[in-house]
């Protein structure tokens, strides 16, 4: 890698601020308008397409319960995840409710991520091919698949996350260089709201973290106050994570607050990283079934993939060790690099399928390729070449950045042209054809529940929050053995004659307007339940409430006492 020590000071940041630069031609704003264009499309698509599941129901719950001026730090029924919801809460008081308005928090925060990608990616490169750094924010705006999927699934605090991760990330760089009071008070705030959303800021402050030590001779000189309002703000950002954590003993922090969804060693989790995680992080798998991206094509791209990235990383690291090298590319290569240590070490890594776990990788992937271009593209020498060798660096910056997210684009469309609908609507088919009207068919579920003056009553988790969000709080029906939300289980339990509520005989229907295993999880089977009711004694009327059906026995009966008839 070429230093240079013309264009910038020794820690390897752009500081040719005088380059002349050409104007952005038509053909510039075109292809950042189709790109915006084709990340907003994709992702409205399937806002009005994907079903509403109770993981994000939940969130909806808790926004509207903060509304009512309840406080909660985490998601409901877990000692980790927070900060989203208020978000939530703020925007659906004005955009109304519905999984279209609660969905389109992670959306915009997405698009937020996006923007602060592209101004650390200014900061990457040198100033004469800085219109390479757009690009970087363009490409996380359309790619890849598993990105762009999990960025309208609202599910309490990735979007967050990922947003105050980014925040530290760009803090750290502003701050490397001026370390003014007010970049380490932002960095810190930063910090501590993203440790109170998800330990997964990790990934983001590890880097940061590297770099901030890399530059510890420009900082001394600042001395520790700049480090006690780092801490201090980091303190204020964290708080309701460490007033909880007091009280309970720092749960947060216990191995067992981790939810393991498949049991996996740390070596198999680690396995998937490289197997299952990392594909979909480049966007050569597709969640969660997996498949490969044009079969073996894909693999093939992989293994070419998993060895430019070696590159990158050999690379950028090997820049930062030599003269007027780039500390901040090594402090993200040395990031990656750790990913996978890290990632394995969450028992919940495990459930590879969503892809959730993998999503953080990506920016600084693309941050850490888009600095190493931006190295590699020809400076514009002063000395020898004159104002005009910047205007040329420029224009090949431009052109570089136009080609990769165009190409990036074209590639998000077509994977996800591949995005098999069969796990979620149970209809085979496309992205563009495998859809029911998930949103109208548990609407119509709703209406038939209420129309038969059904006011609530106990069903699996898959099934009751779902209702509980869709009919506006009207309806009062909870998971007796999974109670996220306590306080509605009593109150089912308080209902004259709670129904109980199962997936009716179409299954793909159930699975059309109620994602995920509708019957999973112990809720007993409705053949089970009709035997203990009449083993009790109990008469009841079973009702067929659009794809589900409802039976309500003539008096109330708890879950204890169906459990104890089961047992006996």
């Amino acid at each position: 890698m070429v230093a240079r020590t013309e264009a910038r000071v020794d820690d390897g940041f752009a500081s040719l601020e005088s380059a002349a630069r050409p104007a952005p031609t038509g053909a510039h704003w075109a292809a950042v308008s189709a790109v915006v264009a084709v990340g907003l499309g994709l992702r409205l698509y399937l806002l009005y397409h994907l079903p509403l599941d109770s993981d994000e129901a939940v969130v909806g719950l808790m926004a509207g319960q903060i509304r009512h001026g309840h406080f909660f730090t985490f998601y409901w029924g877990q000692a980790y995840g927070g900060v989203e919801p208020y978000l939530v809460a703020a925007w659906t008081a004005v955009a109304g409710s519905g999984p279209v308005a609660l969905n389109a928090v992670p959306t915009v925060l997405c698009a937020l991520g996006a923007v602060l990608a592209w101004r650390i990616a200014r900061r990457l490169v040198p100033a004469e091919t800085r219109a390479l750094a757009a690009a970087a924010g363009l490409v996380l705006w359309i790619w890849p698949e598993v990105v762009i999927y999990n960025s309208v699934q609202e599910l309490g605090f990735r979007g967050v996350t990922l947003v105050s991760g980014l925040g530290v990330l760009l803090l750290a760089l502003r701050v490397s260089e001026t370390g003014s009071v007010l970049d380490c008070c932002a960095l810190g705030l930063c910090a501590g709201i993203g440790w109170w959303s998800s330990p997964e800021i990790v990934y983001f402050a590890v880097p940061a973290a590297l770099l901030l030590v890399a530059r510890r001779a420009r900082l001394r000189a600042a001395g520790l106050r700049r480090l006690a309002l780092v801490l201090l703000a980091a303190g204020i950002g964290a708080a309701p994570w460490l007033v909880t954590n007091l009280r309970t003993g720092f749960l947060s922090l216990r191995v067992s607050s981790s939810p393991v969804y498949t049991t996996a060693t740390y070596a198999e989790r680690l396995s998937m990283f490289f197997t299952r995680a990392l594909p979909m992080a480049l966007g050569l798998r597709l969640s969660p079934t997996a498949s490969w991206l044009w079969g073996r094509v894909g693999e093939a791209l992989y293994v070419v993939a998993v060895g430019a990235l070696s590159a990158l990383c050999v690379v950028a690291l090997a820049g930062a060790r030599s003269p007027g090298g780039h500390r901040a590319l090594g402090s993200l290569a040395a990031g990656i690099l750790v990913f996978p240590v890290v990632f394995a070490l969450f028992p919940a890594t495990g459930s590879w399928d969503p892809g959730r776990y993998v999503v953080f990788l990506t920016p600084l992937v693309v941050l850490l390729a888009t600095g190493v271009l931006g190295e590699a593209l020809p400076p514009a020498r002063r000395r020898r070449d004159g104002p005009a060798g910047a205007p040329a660096a420029l224009k090949a910056a431009l052109s570089a950045g136009r080609l990769a997210a165009l190409v990036v684009a074209a590639a998000s469309v077509v994977s996800l042209a591949s995005f098999d609908t069969a796990w979620l609507s149970g209809r085979p088919g496309r992205f563009v054809s495998g859809w029911g009207d998930a949103v109208a068919t548990a609407a119509r579920t709703v209406s038939s529940m209420e129309a038969d003056n059904i006011r609530g009553g106990y069903a699996s988790y898959w099934i009751a929050y779902d209702l509980d969000e869709l009919s506006g709080g009207h309806l009062i029906v909870s998971d007796p053995t999974y109670a996220r939300w306590p306080a509605e289980n009593v109150r089912a339990g308080h209902l004259a004659r709670p129904a109980w509520i199962f997936p009716g005989p179409a299954q793909k229907d159930v699975a059309s307007a109620f994602p995920s295993d509708a019957e999973s999880g112990d809720l007993v089977a409705e053949p089970r339940f009709l035997a203990a009711l009449q083993e009790l004694g109990i008469r009841w009327r079973r009702v067929r409430v659009g794809v589900l059906v409802a039976v309500v026995p003539n008096r109330a009966v708890t879950p204890a006492a169906i459990a104890a008839t089961l047992a006996s």
